[in-house]
């Protein structure tokens, strides 16, 4: 611990360089004794409390607020802080005999500083004087809120326009990019070549053809941390060059595919030369395996078994029949095994040979579209005069930190000398290297005579960040080096010897059994991890219990044969539990249920609704949970096709689950609606008519006529939901709202971005009710609970995210290619020996493999160690022993059981220490009263502007083109003719006009088809070189044949036969066959209808 301030204020002395300090993890109290301190800090171990300690301590010391940077992983955590120190400071400025909630913080103080209470309160007097006087100065924020301050302070050195705004949304920016480069289709012929060929390259690959979905996955590395210096660095590479690399690489891969194929089809030749019946070998497996590749190509490794056959270490056939040692002595007769062994080894050879070609073509394509889409998305943000976060941390290294470094720490290092970074495993490299410079100017230079100090805190373990940018074996590193004096970096030699390791190794939250299995499981975790970093860190994950005695944990294996079994079973157990501990006295706010994702936590909240148990979430209350969304959904997809008799009995469905429509069963049952999901059978009565009944305020003439949020408002009004609102409702117009605004003011493109996007519009709960909690790992980190539940604990394996390589490193330097590209990652678990053999030929994939799997190991181990960290009191897993981590889980309980340390309490149940009693029960915590939200009149609000005016024929045409859209039977006509009328306001003429030609198209001989095609799609966006290109109706006639339908209200011109033609060109490979073009013109008196070869 440093010594006393002097008095001019500033610290008399500081921490010396001196032999490292290592304190014992015994120490309830551990000291720091180097200026640069590297705090371990596990679950619970009180790393809160120590922060806002050691920024106390300075300021009682005299240090100013403004020399004081403190930095936190979110904002509830910079928030955290500033309220605490302020509340110590306001606390400790009082007499000592009145010290309350930081008394034993002020004694601490006292006795590590040799003050007494009175000078403890003086002190606390000043620093809270200064504090409150300057507290502009306080500089207690997140990471990348400091990095905006920077980017601001040097915006003229950054070359960042004035008055910009940080877009948070960074998603929105990224469809935007996306929507610009598709317009660019047709007008930018290289451009347009290159994404035609990625949606071809698509095809083959067995991916989407649609285009827009393939962009905006592509685009997502525009806002990775990680991903900017890539794809910034492709910019000065020529589009054309990008593609023509591409078309050179899946020539060579298709030439590969070639030489498999050809070897798979020798080896099935092999296989039915013997005659052998193929169900005879063992489960068929060397025969399929075979005809797949033969058919597409290495898509698949073999399984272990597959493998072992082919290499001899297992025979071939079914041993139970004895007919098949017969068979045996056929296969080695006739030299078939020898046969497939060389046609395996001639197919791998030909895979790992081309595996470099082939994981770059596999995203080339996808590399030369982020360079059109990075240019798009620059744009886009200079127009809309924004910035996005993810921009900042890697252009303040690059255009300050390496090429004028100096000049920022003259700007900002001269201010700041002292420095906490809290949640350190969650910082990026970026982030590192933008501290660096600033850590080690404030600790090597001198001010008042005394050196600058750094603590920097968190835990390897609790790293769940790394698909943000965080990069935990950075904390690792500078742990490792802590703990030997070592510098935090190579590029710091003047930091050597001045660091020093503080491991905070009690825990204050949980109860002592709950901390002991908790050592045992993680400690015993160790050996599975692959990087000596990685097991370092669990190693030594053992905690000194300083909580209250007891303390319970169950595991609960589930066996079922898949998820759809698994799931309502996890369920089951998970509901009787939560209602057993509330039946035991907690009450339902003393229990959180954690999830790894958020589909799982849905899951939860639609049971726990259904058996009424009060819920809250902070991110899984999502708005599709909502019988009252779900009403106004429903009306809203039947404006949008009505006629339908599925989207007419989910109306009815909805109005009657809201409450809207009070209508007994006997009633419901006789209008026709049975138990069973009602797919085709029409209302018994005209359906209009039945709606007016029900909801006589609403009106779809009315709804059409709106903007998109006033109709929302409207709707929500009319069912009744204005005057007594839940939270739901107002999200969905909130929604609304924002689409309109952002994007299209229409409701069938909304309707498309609620089936995409709404299970992840949630509704933030007020906190503090008594309800059960659900909420992600991710949300859970530094929180605790009395009773946590963890459902689906086998966790899922994870997916290997492409990857950036060099390709001149790989391919070779002289050739010319582009200086990034992203490569796919294959795990190859069950073929080791192939990752050997492409180690080999290119040591630095199969280096990237192995690490990025030993990576997700850890991150794994991190996502359960948070997960079962929380509890205080009891701890509930449960897991299928099946999949993932399952096998591990029960490993783990009958080791513990078979030591003694555990007890089974049925047939894949243990448990450990006993449930203990809940605390004196607190006065009943209030539930949510989601009455207390009102929704203003939507006639308050402000009008949004309506579509701009169109030309009479262009008006009538878009009218006839959207209510043929709706149209699937004629029973749709009607509906479809009146809404497309509101829609497009046509006058009564006009309205006319378009009912008589609905009317003549309906009879119309040449539209019989239509009636019954057997598939049908309208509007459907198509990539082409002359632009996105939208046909207006695809249909599958009842004879098997597709037809490609356009139709117009003008004259026929050459032009139209072009179209469709290109149409059916660009669906055939979609289609597998090439459909029948057609044209038909809608003109009164008749129908023309032309068909193409």
């Amino acid at each position: 611990m440093t010594t006393p301030a002097s008095a001019s204020g500033a610290p008399s002395s500081v921490p010396q360089p001196a032999a490292a300090s290592v304190v014992a993890a015994s120490s309830s109290f551990p000291q720091r004794a180097q200026p640069f301190s590297v705090f371990q800090a596990s679950a619970g171990a009180g790393k809160t409390y120590r922060l806002v300690y050691e920024y106390v301590d300075l300021a009682l010391r005299g240090v100013l607020p403004g020399s004081i940077l403190a930095m936190t992983f979110t904002n509830k955590a910079a928030g955290e802080m500033r309220e605490r120190v302020l509340a110590v400071l306001e606390d400790l400025s009082g007499a000592p005999e009145h010290w309350g909630k930081w008394k034993s913080m002020g004694e601490q103080l006292a006795l590590e500083r040799n003050w007494t209470p009175q000078e403890v309160q003086g002190k606390a007097e000043v620093a809270l004087r200064k504090t409150l006087h300057d507290y502009g100065a306080v500089s207690i924020q997140t990471l990348d809120k400091f990095a905006l301050r920077l980017v601001k302070t040097f915006r003229y050195d950054l070359r960042v326009p004035d008055g910009f705004s940080v877009e948070l949304n960074e998603k929105l920016l990224q469809q935007e990019a996306v929507q610009r480069v598709l317009d660019q289709v047709g007008v930018d012929p290289e451009l347009t070549a290159l994404l035609e060929a990625y949606v071809r390259a698509n095809l083959e690959d067995e991916k989407s053809w649609d285009a827009t979905r393939a962009l905006e996955t592509v685009s997502e590395h525009l806002s990775r941390e990680s991903s900017r210096p890539h794809w910034e660095a492709l910019a000065e590479v020529p589009m054309e060059r990008m593609q023509a690399w591409a078309l050179e690489l899946r020539a060579e891969v298709a030439q590969a595919d070639a030489r498999i194929r050809r070897a798979a089809a020798e080896a099935c030749a092999a296989i039915d030369a013997t005659g052998i019946p193929h169900e005879e070998f063992s489960n068929g497996s060397v025969p399929k395996w075979f005809r797949e590749a033969a058919q597409v190509g290495y898509k698949k490794e073999p399984s272990d078994t597959v493998l072992k056959m082919l290499r001899g270490a297992a025979p071939y056939l079914r041993d139970s029949k004895k007919s098949n040692a017969a068979n045996e002595a056929l296969l080695e007769s006739l030299g078939t095994k020898e046969a497939l062994a060389a046609a395996f080894e001639a197919m791998e050879a030909a895979y790992s040979g081309s595996l470099r070609a082939r994981f770059f073509a596999k995203h080339a394509f996808a590399t030369g579209v982020l360079q059109a889409l990075a240019v798009a998305y620059e744009a886009v943000c200079a127009e809309r005069g924004v910035q996005p976060l993810s921009k900042f941390n890697s252009l303040i290294y690059k255009e300050l930190v390496q090429q004028n470094g100096e000049y920022l720490l003259e700007r900002l290092g001269s201010r700041f000398r002292h420095f906490f970074i809290d949640e350190a495993q969650d910082t990026s490299r970026v982030q590192w290297e933008n501290l660096y410079p600033l850590l080690d100017h404030a600790l090597s230079s001198q001010e008042y005579g005394q050196s600058g100090t750094a603590l920097v805190v968190g835990d390897g373990k609790q790293s769940i960040y790394r698909w943000r940018g965080s990069d935990a074996e950075e904390f690792l590193d500078l742990v490792a080096r802590a703990k030997t004096g070592d510098s935090p970096s190579d590029a710091l030699p003047g930091l050597e010897g001045m660091s020093g390791f503080v491991a905070m190794g009690d825990n204050w939250r949980s109860r002592h059994g709950i901390v002991a299995f908790n050592n045992r499981l993680y400690t015993g975790f160790a050996a599975k991890l692959g990087q000596d970093d990685h097991r370092t860190a669990y190693a030594d994950s053992a905690q000194n219990p300083r909580g209250a005695s007891g303390g319970y944990v169950q595991l609960r294996a589930i066996e079922a044969e898949d998820k759809s079994e698994f799931d309502p079973a996890v369920l089951d157990a998970l509901v009787a539990d939560v209602r057993s501990r509330r039946a035991a006295g907690w009450s339902w706010g003393d229990m959180a249920v954690i999830m790894r994702r958020r589909a799982e936590g849905r899951m939860v909240a639609e049971r726990f609704a259904a058996e009424g148990i009060p819920i809250l979430s902070s991110e899984l209350l999502a708005v599709t949970g909502s019988a009252a969304v779900q009403a106004m959904v429903a009306l809203f997809r039947w404006m949008l096709r009505p006629g339908e008799p599925e989207r007419e009995w989910d109306v009815l469905r909805g109005l009657r689950r809201a409450g809207v429509w009070q209508v007994g069963t006997e009633e419901w049952l006789l209008l026709g609606q049975s138990r069973r999901r009602v797919q085709d059978a029409p209302i018994p009565e005209d359906f209009e008519p039945v709606l007016r009944r029900i909801i006589p305020d609403w009106s779809p003439d009315v709804a059409w006529r709106l903007s998109l949020y006033e109709m929302g408002a409207y709707t929500a009004r009319a069912l009744g939901f204005n005057d007594d609102a839940d939270a739901f409702v107002l999200r969905l117009l909130d929604a609304m709202l924002d689409f309109s605004k952002r994007q299209v003011n229409r409701l069938e493109a909304f309707m498309e971005e609620y089936a995409r996007r709404a299970p992840m519009w949630s509704v933030s709960a007020p906190a503090g009710a008594d309800a059960v909690e659900l909420l992600t790992v991710h949300k859970a980190k530094g929180l605790e609970y009395p009773i946590v539940f963890f459902p689906w604990a086998q966790l899922d394996n994870p997916r290997f995210d492409p990857v950036w390589l060099d390709p001149r490193g790989v391919l070779g330097p002289d050739l010319d290619l582009p200086p990034s590209a992203l490569v796919p990652l294959t795990k190859f678990s069950s073929n080791e020996g192939l990752l050997d053999e492409v180690g080999q030929r290119w040591p630095a994939y199969a280096d990237r493999v192995r690490e990025t799997a030993e990576r997700a190991a850890f991150d794994d181990a991190n996502l359960l160690y948070v997960a079962t960290t929380r509890a205080v009191d009891e701890l509930w897993v449960y897991f299928d022993p099946k999949k993932g981590y399952g096998g591990w889980w029960q490993q783990h309980a009958e080791a513990e059981l078979a030591q003694g340390e555990a007890r089974q309490l049925g047939e894949n149940l243990w448990a450990w220490g006993a449930m203990p009693a809940p605390e004196a029960a607190a006065p009943a915590a209030p539930t949510w009263d989601q009455s207390i939200v009102r929704n203003r009149d939507w006639t308050d609000t402000v009008k949004l502007a309506r579509p701009r005016d169109e030309e009479p024929e262009q008006r009538f045409g878009n009218a006839l083109h959207a209510a043929l859209e709706r149209i699937r039977d004629r029973r749709d006509a009607a509906a479809a003719a009146y809404s497309a009328a509101e829609h497009s306001q046509l006058d009564s003429a006009e309205r006319d006009r378009l009912v008589d030609t609905l009317a003549l198209a309906l009879d119309a001989p040449e539209l019989a088809d239509w009636w019954t095609a057997t598939e049908t799609y309208t509007e459907r966006s198509l990539l082409h070189e002359g632009g996105v290109l939208r046909p207006d109706r695809i249909y599958r006639r009842a004879d098997g044949r597709w037809v490609v339908a356009d139709y117009k209200t003008g004259a026929p011109q050459a032009e139209h036969e072009e179209q469709v033609r290109r149409y059916a060109d660009l669906l055939e490979p979609v289609l597998g066959e090439r459909p029948l073009p057609v044209v038909l013109y809608l003109r009164r008196p008749t129908i023309l209808r032309h068909e193409f070869s």
